[in-house]
């Protein structure tokens, strides 16, 4: 899903975290919510994305296998590498 408003994309989660693995999600809001609702949705920061806008984290469920994490990461690093 791709929404053009964080307004609502927590409830949305909160409704749906069996459903969705990955979110892409401003840093400011990463700072605001780290502190318990990313905990809540069972959410963790993997890694900051660089592109020419606010900065952007990517995050993903935290039951997410570790071995996906890693080639995510792994992918996001040679993309960022080719910048």
């Amino acid at each position: 899903m791709l929404f053009s408003s964080f307004d609502n994309i927590f409830k949305i989660i909160q409704t749906r975290s069996s459903s969705i693995d990955l979110v892409v999600i401003p840093a400011q809001r990463i700072n605001h919510e780290q502190s318990h609702l990313l905990n809540k949705l069972q959410l963790e920061s993997l890694m900051p994305i660089n592109a020419h806008q606010a900065p952007l984290y990517f995050a993903c469920n935290k039951n997410l296998p570790d071995n996906v994490k890693q080639q995510l990461s792994a992918a996001f690093s040679s993309y960022e590498s080719k910048l």
